[in-house]
């Protein structure tokens, strides 16, 4: 019985290890959400400066559909549930902020050089 019960704690250890090790480290999951928040304060610089253009009259609709679809895209990034996904989904997830970073940071100079002149 003690031989049993000694290969049950084992296997419950194993288990355990095993699933643990499945999902993403919280270290991971923390770099996604910083990374998350860096792009959000990114947006929010950027949506000041959009504001400003279009109530001066220097945006024009398709500029501004196209930042409404890159606000959209950052707000579907914010609904992931982070816990409950892959190490390959947060790879993806820190992909498209990385992307989004550069689109949004691209628009943010654009309109600061709109907006000196």
């Amino acid at each position: 019985m003690r031989k049993f019960c000694n290969i049950l704690i084992v296997a419950v250890m194993f288990v355990s290890t095993a699933l643990v090790s499945c999902g993403p480290s919280e270290e991971k999951i923390k770099r996604v959400q910083d990374s998350y928040s860096s792009l959000v304060d990114l947006v929010n610089q950027t949506t000041r400066l959009v504001e400003t253009a279009q109530a001066r009259g220097l945006l024009d609709s398709d500029a501004i559909d196209e930042y409404n679809k890159a606000i959209k895209a950052v707000n579907e990034l914010g609904e992931i549930d982070l816990s409950k996904a892959s190490n390959s989904e947060l790879d993806d997830v820190m992909e498209s902020i990385a992307e989004m970073r550069v689109d949004i940071g691209t628009l943010k100079g654009t309109l600061e050089g709109v907006l000196v002149q």
